[in-house]
């Protein structure tokens, strides 16, 4: 579980996303609300091809949107 956490990293960093809590076998993370559906694709494979298992490692994921500060 600790090698796909640290393979969803970069694979959220290219949609501009950065990890902001890890709670047991889950990542809370932050980035723009049009990347969410790509990082979240991107992110569960990197975490499901971490390492070779067999049968491979089932990940799975939603996205939410949470808007902080002062409406323009």
């Amino acid at each position: 579980m600790k090698l796909g956490m640290i393979a969803a990293a970069p694979a959220l960093a290219a949609h501009g996303y950065g990890i902001r809590l890890v709670v047991h076998d889950e990542l809370l993370s932050e980035g723009p609300a049009g990347n969410a559906e790509a990082a979240l694709v991107d992110c569960i494979a990197a975490m499901e091809s971490a390492y070779p298992l067999s049968p491979r490692l089932k990940a799975t994921g939603s996205t939410s949107t949470i808007s902080y500060g002062a409406a323009k």
